[in-house]
């Protein structure tokens, strides 16, 4: 009858079919790292490379967790199990193994049945030019496994500009102080200061007030 074969062992397999329940193990956590950059590099751009920590797939054991596993002894192997839903039997994935009808039997003695295990790796990070403080560069794959053999996350960057002894920098704007007598803010006078890209021509007009920010652009 129909209650019999829900829940009896020898139609499990029948009722289920040949349908694979297994679901893809969860992907890795994002790594969030903040690079510190030249504002030289920032402008020019440049490639670095930074060494980072992460989790790695258990190589011993191929980031199962397991050195032997068995039967799932709650679907039977089958890799789901029936449940209720709209007042009908409807198959669903066996949360205990996660669909594939095994569990482990032995953990694994390198990862401790974690599936994972420390390493380290370097990078090598392409800093676009033009970059400016708080961009984000981000490297799809190469972040911590996930558990159970599942793929790898992603890494992002966040770029820090050095604090430089010339030049204060906010956003897509770069500062900086030049001293000028009195007379030339009265009278007005074109000046040649230095600036991360090469010498600029500033002009300051007659009858500029102390304190006063002349701007030029694309430098």
């Amino acid at each position: 009858g129909r209650w019999g074969n829900a829940f009896g062992k020898s139609n499990v397999a029948k009722d289920f079919g040949k349908k694979s329940y297994k679901k893809e193990p969860p992907k890795g956590e994002l790594i969030r790292k903040t690079i510190e950059v030249t504002l030289e590099d920032c402008i020019n751009g440049t490639t670095i490379s930074h060494t980072i920590d992460y989790d790695a797939k258990c190589p011993m054991c191929d980031g199962t967790g397991a050195r032997s596993k068995c039967k799932c002894n709650i679907c039977n192997g089958i890799g789901a199990v029936k449940k209720i839903i709209n007042g009908e039997f409807t198959p669903v994935t066996c949360e205990q193994c996660n669909g594939s009808g095994l569990m482990i039997d032995d953990v694994c003695l390198h990862c401790k049945g974690e599936s994972k295990v420390k390493n380290t790796q370097t990078l090598k990070i392409e800093i676009p030019a033009g970059s400016i403080h708080g961009d984000v560069i981000k490297i799809k794959g190469m972040g911590n496994a996930g558990n159970n053999g599942g793929a790898r996350g992603d890494i992002h960057f966040y770029i820090l500009i050095k604090k430089h002894e010339k030049y204060t920098v906010d956003e897509k704007d770069i500062y900086t102080k030049y001293d000028v007598s009195p007379l030339d803010l009265i009278l007005g006078k074109d000046f040649y200061i230095d600036s991360p890209r090469g010498s600029v021509k500033i002009s300051v007009p007659a009858g500029t007030q102390v304190n006063s920010t002349i701007r030029t652009k694309g430098m």
